[in-house]
């Protein structure tokens, strides 16, 4: 596990070396990243914790196989198109009490839309 928060990281550069290839957790949440290029390669990857960073899009993750939960909330994405779930994922939280909201999260529609967009998720938002 690699708990990297709170430290004002703004790229993923070097993670590609792989150094980090059984790499199972990784919380980047609380820093300043604007892109995910590079997480692909860390294929053990099953949590990610990029909260409250200042993402507006994520990419396509269908490399990373075992990746079970995705905490992306308090990032400013405005609409679930840009977000790129695998399919193997199983909770996504877009928003908690900590970090706040994405912004496409803002209404009340956007629960039961993700849960028809995303039809393997058991836990969306930590329910």
């Amino acid at each position: 596990a690699l708990y990297a928060y709170g430290n004002a990281i703004d790229s993923l550069d070097g993670l590609a070396d792989g150094r980090l290839e059984r790499l199972h957790t990784l919380w980047l949440n609380d820093n300043r990243l604007m892109s995910l290029d590079g997480i692909e390669t860390l294929m053990a990857l099953r949590d990610l914790n990029v909260a409250r960073n200042r993402l507006e899009s994520v990419p396509d993750a269908d490399a990373l196989r075992e990746l079970n939960h995705l905490n992306i909330a308090g990032n400013p994405i405005k609409s679930l198109a840009y977000v790129g779930v695998t399919r193997f994922i199983h909770s996504i939280t877009f928003k908690d009490d900590v970090h706040g909201a994405c912004d496409f999260c803002r209404g009340r529609w956007y629960r039961s839309y993700i849960l028809r967009a995303v039809s393997n998720l058991r836990v969306l938002d930590g329910v």
